[in-house]
């Protein structure tokens, strides 16, 4: 902000401040857009382990499959239900799609 207010005394300091915010218009943009793509990465990753879910859930010998493996069957249920919980709670980090980071970046207040 100092360099806006200074800007208006010299006509080089004027370049160098548009310069100054468009370098961070552009590093904003640029972690909008990470944000964006790791939130897709994440929604696909979890929709990934509830296929797994869906599959395993209908599994049409599932009693053959925990009589002869019931300790592994019983983890591997285990196994994809805590993946979902991850994708959900642990890597769906909700201040990334919040609205406050969204306005401290972008310089809004309440």
């Amino acid at each position: 902000m100092q360099a806006l207010q200074e800007s208006n005394i010299d006509p080089l300091r004027t370049k160098q401040a548009y310069k100054m915010q468009v370098d961070l218009e552009f590093s904003i943009d640029r972690l909008m857009q990470f944000m964006d793509e790791y939130a897709a990465f994440i929604g696909q990753g979890e929709k990934y382990y509830e296929k797994f879910q869906t599959i395993l859930g209908n599994y049409a010998n599932e009693e053959v499959c925990q009589a002869a493996l019931p300790r592994q069957f019983e983890s591997l249920k285990r196994d994809i239900e805590i993946s979902i919980l991850k994708f959900t709670e642990a890597y769906n980090i909700s201040e990334l799609q919040g609205s406050k980071l969204k306005d401290l970046m972008y310089g809004l207040s309440d």
